[in-house]
C-alpha cells in the first residue's frame, strides 16, 4: 500500500498540492524516505524553506533518514556539493554585478 501512496503523494508534490500532499502524509499509517521527501519537496517548491527543514529534522527523528544502508555517504556527499555551490556563488555573484 504504501508504494501506492507514494505515488499519490508524488503526484500531488509535482502539481505543487500542499494541502492534498500534507493529509496524504498525515494519514499514511508507514513513511519511508520517499514519503519524507515528497513532503520536503513540495515545501521547498513553493518557498516555504523553513516548513521543508522541519520535515527533514522530522525525517530525522523518524529514522527516515538512515532506512538505507550509505546513506549517509550520500548524505554526506550532497552536504559538501551543496557548500562547494554556495562557495561559487558567493564567488560568481560579486563578479556578475561588477560588470553590471
Amino acid at each position: 500500500m504504501m508504494g501506492v501512496e507514494n505515488t499519490m503523494l508524488d503526484a500531488y508534490t509535482k502539481r505543487g498540492e500542499v494541502g492534498l500532499s500534507r493529509k496524504l502524509f498525515d494519514e499514511m499509517t508507514e513513511k519511508d524516505v520517499v514519503s519524507w521527501n515528497s513532503m520536503i519537496a513540495v515545501y521547498a517548491q513553493i518557498g516555504l524553506s523553513i516548513d521543508a527543514f522541519e520535515f527533514f529534522h522530522g525525517m530525522l527523528k523518524d529514522g527516515g533518514a538512515c532506512a538505507h544502508k550509505g546513506a549517509l555517504r550520500v548524505g554526506m556527499c550532497l552536504h559538501h556539493q551543496v557548500l562547494r555551490f554556495l562557495f561559487i556563488l558567493e564567488w560568481f555573484v560579486p563578479c556578475i554585478r561588477s560588470f553590471l
